[in-house]
């Protein structure tokens, strides 16, 4: 397909840095007893939504063991077998399709995805904050016991979630026809359910609860390597008066891992939209979004849940600000199916479950505790679902869950009442 016309944005390298740093925080925890720290601190002023302080130093107040975490991205690094190995199988060249890593294919309405890849490594300081002298050496003991420094650890099957570029995203829906003239998305069941069956990765979506907008993303599997450059170091920790605190454990990693460089937006027939310079990539250079750290990726997410009930919608969605009670409208998440029964059981008084919402915090099932999760059925045009306690340095994510062989049997009812 070389003739085909194309237009491309380059990659939002703020989210993929926070994917990037999500591992490695997800690493470096996984070396060290569970739930041993109380607070992960993320040292950058990349908007990322674990670094939100003013003070820079205000995280040291904070509880400890504190993990904190430095990081930078690397340019300058010997890449030379990676990039000749690129260029050989013509990953540079976005004029042919097999050489691009292909994310959307629509061969009715004749319009394509596909995104470069380029290797890129990234730099950690990693500081793990104490309070006394005798838990800093009893921590970098076991540090030194459990990493082996200058030997790498491969992080197989990595995924790496990336944003696709909301002007395409808009364009597909457009041309397909689950975006209205005004820019509305018309139901968004029924378009994952479109991208996904003319994808060849998972694609997924947030809600921004603020805005009620919605973000895509794409995932694909790469190899990543952590390498910890050094063996622990150890300072002699801040004395304030007769008291001596705040004792540090600090350690270098490194992590070469595969990113994506553009997104390229492709017709079989020349259009306006390829030319147009409305959306140019001054949106993506500028952006200064805040991205949660720590992504939930659909892969993780249970297909079935412990009743054997199939999934039917799953969502992330992004906590601007701390928050007592976070509502989130889920109704048009719903199939119609699904709101015909939720009408049917209202009318007539029934109580008995066929949906199940599960909300994850981070990676952490909270919907089990209706202390904080619960489903508001009151208004049906309006279902909500509410969360207590939602914090904006967390990632949230949930699913919707259906009993089939219910459901089924209530449509038949309904089917012959239609009748």
């Amino acid at each position: 397909m070389s003739n085909l016309y194309r237009t491309s944005v380059i990659a939002n390298m703020a989210h993929i840095f926070s994917v990037v740093t999500g591992y490695v925080v997800g690493t470096y925890k996984q070396f060290i007893p569970k739930d041993y720290f109380k607070t992960v601190h993320i040292a950058t002023k990349i908007p990322i939504a674990q670094d939100q302080d003013g003070d820079k130093h205000a995280y040291l107040k904070k509880s400890k063991p504190i993990l904190s975490v430095k990081p930078r991205i690397e340019f300058d690094f010997d890449s030379e077998y990676l990039n000749v190995y690129f260029s050989t199988m013509n990953m540079f060249d976005p004029k042919d399709r097999d050489n691009l890593n292909n994310i959307f294919q629509d061969y009715t309405h004749e319009m394509y995805l596909d995104m470069s890849l380029r290797r890129v490594r990234f730099s950690f300081d990693v500081t793990i904050i104490v309070e006394t002298q005798v838990q800093q050496q009893n921590l970098a003991y076991y540090l030194i016991n459990k990493i082996e420094p200058s030997t790498p650890y491969y992080l197989r099957d990595t995924v790496i979630e990336t944003v696709i570029p909301s002007e395409f995203i808009n364009e597909i829906g457009r041309r397909s026809g689950h975006i209205d003239a005004d820019g509305k998305i018309i139901s968004i069941s029924d378009f994952v359910s479109y991208l996904n069956a003319n994808s060849r990765q998972p694609i997924t979506y947030k809600m921004k609860t603020s805005s009620g907008k919605y973000e895509f993303f794409t995932s694909y599997l790469t190899d990543a390597i952590i390498n910890f450059e050094s063996f622990p170091s150890l300072d002699d920790g801040e004395t304030k008066g007769q008291i001596s605190t705040n004792f540090m454990i600090s350690q270098n990693c490194v992590v070469d891992v595969t990113v994506p460089g553009f997104t390229y937006f492709s017709l079989m027939t020349e259009d306006e939209f390829i030319f147009d310079s409305s959306y140019d990539e001054l949106s993506s250079l500028l952006s200064v979004e805040v991205i949660p750290i720590i992504p939930l990726y659909y892969e993780a997410v249970p297909k079935t849940n412990a009743q054997g009930w199939h999934i039917t919608t799953h969502s992330g969605y992004m906590v601007e600000a701390d928050i007592a009670e976070e509502v989130i409208p889920i109704h048009q998440l719903f199939t119609l199916n699904q709101n015909r029964i939720i009408k049917y059981h209202s009318e007539n008084g029934i109580e008995t479950p066929f949906l199940d919402v599960i909300v994850y915090e981070n990676k952490n099932v909270i919907s089990t505790d209706a202390t904080r999760v619960s489903v508001d059925y009151t208004d049906l045009t309006a279902v909500t679902l509410k969360i207590k306690d939602a914090l904006k340095e967390n990632s949230y994510y949930f699913c919707i869950y259906e009993n089939n062989s219910y459901m089924n049997t209530i449509l038949k009812k309904l089917e012959k009442v239609d009748e």
